[in-house]
């Protein structure tokens, strides 16, 4: 019984995300100061500052604001980059001492898929991306929320490959590692597969910012559990948030999303047919026995 009540304390369950968000924010301040430093601060004229009346002050305080939001913006993507490097070490700290302690209880090793049958979850994800997309842009959406087209505009402004090593690698594998790799598994030790989904799904919204981009992040949440649910290992998640990711990037630099929108009739018929496909996909996945987390041996056998 103290076992299972030290798993399920709040510490344990949510603990590592606070600090995975403390670590995150202080990396993305070092980041902005450090391309602020190189960019505005420099520019600034502090010695005519001195001489400046309150007016004059507050008018140039709000021109260099001005000027470090747009040079920030423009740097969103190195800046996420940086934020995700600086978070998977945490990550990777309490998922090694997780598997350290399931090894000293005797937990069951997982059986991992043969690597064809990834194919599927890459594909999930494209049609994922695709339906998710023309569905919240059908329904309008996306003009409800002003700060998902800004948010939107200013990540796709770096260069491709930047947009593919940030979207396409490092924020899959700093998200899945932790919203995956640590939270769904340890609430999946404590609670049914279903209830575990649902709160690392929820997390993983409020991690978005924006209406749209939760729902977007909610639904996309509860497909990254299962198919790690499924498969057993971090590499599924991580391929299906990658796919995800590089689909919308190429989509956006293609204006691909763009073309859709532009016929109605186009969109709607997209969007089917990635329903269509999903459904195969998910009919392929469900022939695949879970390979969730075993319980430990004789650990929990008093409960």
């Amino acid at each position: 019984m103290e076992q299972k009540n030290k798993k399920g304390s709040f510490w344990r369950l949510f603990g590592p995300l606070i600090l995975y968000w403390v670590v995150g924010f202080a990396a993305e301040v070092v980041a902005e100061v450090a391309i602020l430093g190189g960019k505005i601060l420099s520019e600034m004229d502090y010695k005519s500052m001195l001489s400046m009346s309150e007016t004059e002050m507050t008018s140039y305080l709000n021109e260099m604001i001005v000027k470090m939001y747009s040079v920030l913006s423009q740097h969103i993507m190195e800046i996420t980059a940086f934020t995700a490097l600086a978070c998977i070490p945490l990550s990777l700290y309490f998922i090694l001492k997780d598997r350290k302690e399931e090894k000293l209880t005797g937990a069951v090793a997982m059986v991992r898929e043969p690597l064809w049958k990834y194919i599927a979850v890459a594909g999930l994800g494209v049609v994922l991306c695709l339906g998710l997309n023309n569905i919240l842009n059908m329904v309008d959406a996306v003009f409800l929320d002003s700060s998902y087209a800004s948010t939107g505009a200013s990540m796709y402004q770096s260069s491709l490959p930047m947009q593919l090593l940030c979207l396409g690698l490092l924020s899959p594998i700093s998200e899945e590692l932790i919203y995956r790799g640590l939270l769904y598994k340890r609430y999946r030790e404590v609670g049914g597969v279903g209830r575990s989904m649902m709160y690392s799904a929820i997390l993983f919204g409020f991690a978005h910012s924006g209406s749209i981009q939760f729902i977007y992040a909610l639904i996309l949440g509860a497909f990254l559990a299962y198919v790690y649910e499924k498969y057993g290992s971090l590499l599924a998640p991580i391929l299906l948030h990658a796919a995800a990711n590089i689909t919308a990037v190429i989509g956006t630099k293609t204006d691909l999303f763009t073309w859709m929108m532009a016929n109605p009739l186009r969109m709607g018929g997209i969007t089917v047919a990635c329903a269509f496909a999903g459904s195969c996909i998910y009919v392929f996945m469900r022939g695949i026995e879970s390979k969730g987390p075993k319980i430990e041996k004789e650990v929990l056998s008093d409960n």
